[in-house]
């Protein structure tokens, strides 16, 4: 009676072991085949986690050669070429004897959409594809090896996938074209706010003036505004940060933020100095403002917000932003 039981306790074991395998609630399986090569036998596993935008590759290397492989490579590419490397990795290579096998348990946090990564720090859905590269060296032989693969998503889980987790995400610019620049760039000139000859410069997301970089994202996602302020002070002026200032304005309307919304982390320079920015330091502001429905256009107060040491601002007016559409 005792073997019995056991072997039933055995046999449900396994079959929740192959179920898992299978089918993880958390994660997509991909499906993709083993690749051999003269000197390496590649089987690959990966893994999609939704949640995270996260991709997880179990990798199994088989040296068929006679001498030592070295691994200096392992890479994924989605469909539109845009490389990731994994997450985590110490020095890098792998080396793996011969007639040896190793497995290698990697991390990717993959960029799946430029445009979209570049403008508001989100990396993108996951792909239905992404091809895997090992790149590997044989001693005492030239040159740099590489087998490549691929591995796809079933297309009923990626369209479930998409369906579950696709939302709207409305990106914001900095307006270049209201004379901004200009206007900032007389208002140094004639207050002398600045040590240095007055110079401004306004792309989409960045602003330059006199040795001072501002990089700004923002964008609306589900029910919020996101904003990200990236400060460096290249010149040598000390700038003072009122953040209780900054504020984002839609449609005229105010609103203060509470700690929660506001966060202003220092990169480089003193901790203790969260609101001074000195030569060379770096500071990162973020806010996020609860807003059902996204704006045509919104304005960053900028200001009363920078001032330089003796406390002159060091902007004549606001940021304007406005929505980017294709």
């Amino acid at each position: 009676m005792r073997i019995v039981i056991l072997i039933i306790l055995v046999l449900t074991g396994l079959i929740s072991c192959n179920r898992a395998d299978k089918k993880d609630a958390a994660s997509i399986a991909f499906t993709a085949r083993p690749v051999q090569s003269p000197s390496l036998l590649v089987t690959p596993s990966l893994k999609g986690f939704p949640d995270k935008q996260a991709l997880e590759l179990k990798l199994t290397l088989k040296n068929l050669a006679t001498e030592k492989i070295t691994v200096t490579e392992v890479s994924l590419q989605n469909q539109h070429g845009l490389k990731s490397l994994p997450e985590s990795i110490d020095n890098g290579t792998w080396s793996i004897a011969k007639s040896e096998d190793t497995t290698l348990l990697l991390t990717f946090n993959p960029v799946n959409d430029k445009l979209l990564f570049q403008a508001t720090g989100l990396p993108g859905l996951l792909d239905s594809a992404y091809h895997l590269s090992v790149f590997y060296s044989v001693d005492g032989k030239e040159g740099t090896r590489v087998v490549n693969l691929i591995a796809r998503m079933p297309p009923e889980d990626f369209l479930s996938y998409r369906k579950g987790y696709e939302e709207p995400v409305q990106i914001y610019y900095l307006n270049t074209a209201n004379g901004f620049a200009e206007k900032q760039r007389q208002f140094l000139k004639t207050n002398g706010s600045t040590n240095t000859s007055p110079f401004v410069n306004i792309t989409q997301q960045e602003i330059a003036v006199s040795g001072l970089n501002f990089r700004v994202k923002c964008f609306h996602l589900r029910d919020s505004l996101h904003a990200e302020l990236f400060i460096v002070n290249h010149s040598d002026m000390t700038i003072r940060i009122d953040t209780s200032k900054l504020d984002m304005i839609i449609n005229n309307i105010k609103g203060g933020y509470s700690p929660a919304e506001l966060r202003n982390e220092k990169v480089t320079g003193s901790t203790d100095e969260a609101d001074i920015l000195r030569k060379g330091d770096r500071t990162v502001i973020r806010m996020r403002k609860h807003v059902a429905a996204y704006p045509e256009q919104l304005v960053f107060t900028m200001g009363n917000v920078f001032f330089l040491s003796d406390n002159r601002p060091l902007f004549n007016g606001d940021l304007e932003l406005v929505r980017y559409s294709q």
